[in-house]
């Protein structure tokens, strides 16, 4: 924060909206045919899926835990 204060910039970080995402092939698999079962493209169901764990922040402590 002292360095954005030096530099006269704000802390926060802008987000354009997209990033990549890398998965290993059997999930990026099961994801398409998982959209498409439910006729929404990939996008749209990353969209919601992620809308969803945001939501639902508290149930997710032991989901995370990484193991």
């Amino acid at each position: 924060m002292e360095t954005c204060q030096d530099l006269g910039k704000e802390p926060d970080k802008t987000f354009k909206g997209s990033f990549n995402v890398r998965l290993n092939p059997e999930l990026h698999k099961q994801a398409s045919l998982l959209a498409s079962r439910k006729k929404v493209t990939l996008n749209e169901l990353i969209k919601k899926s992620i809308s969803y764990v945001v939501s639902h922040e508290s149930e997710l402590d032991s989901f995370l835990v990484k193991g």
